[in-house]
Formats: C-alpha cells, structure tokens, sequence
C-alpha cells in the first residue's frame, strides 16, 4: 500500500490504523521531516496529518513548549542584564526564579 492510498483510505473510513509504520514515523517525527511531509504534500494529506495532531494533544504540547521556551528565552535575557549591571548571583536567581547554579552558569 502506498501513501496516496492510505491518505485515501483515511479520507474515506476516517481512521489510518497502527498498522502503518510510514504515518506513525510522521506523526512522531522532529519539526524538520514534518516541515519536508508538509511542503510535500497535498492540501488533503496537510489536512490529515493537522486533524490527527489536533485530536492526539500534539498542538497542544508544542504550544506548551514554545511558551516555556520563551519564557526561559526572557529570564535568560533578564538574568543577563542584570549580570551586566553587578547584581550578586543570588539576587539574579531570586529575582528571575531559576537556580543559583544556573545563573552561575551564565556567568561563564
């Protein structure tokens, strides 16, 4: 069976089964494989992979991580600045709420 067929038969019966190691390898792939399916692809097959992301949690779960990944952007840049400007280390780490040793870290 090949991948057109298999989209096909989602389209048509609405479940794509476990027993297809090509869909599984997408749907748990890194961003870049995923960007590569999407760019690839008909708007149907998009359409596909987005509705199966959005009934199994994955939207949901990069949502989450970008959201942590800049607040953790934003108290690194902080931590820095304040560096910079001669706070203690411990005032840093209170002030951004991370770890001593991670604005130890920064320091190096």
């Amino acid at each position: 069976m090949d991948m057109q067929e298999v989209f096909d038969a989602f389209s048509q019966y609405g479940s794509l089964g476990k027993e297809n190691p090509y869909l599984n390898r997408v749907f748990d792939a890194n961003q870049s494989i995923l960007k590569e399916v999407l760019v690839m692809s008909s708007a149907a097959v998009r359409q596909i992979i987005f509705d199966h992301f959005e009934k199994d949690g994955t939207f949901d779960r990069l949502r989450g991580e970008s959201q942590e990944k800049g607040q953790e952007k934003a108290r690194r840049e902080t931590a820095l600045k304040m560096l910079r400007k001669g706070y203690a280390p411990d005032e840093v780490a209170d002030n951004v709420e991370m770890p001593i040793e991670w604005v130890q870290s920064l320091k190096k």
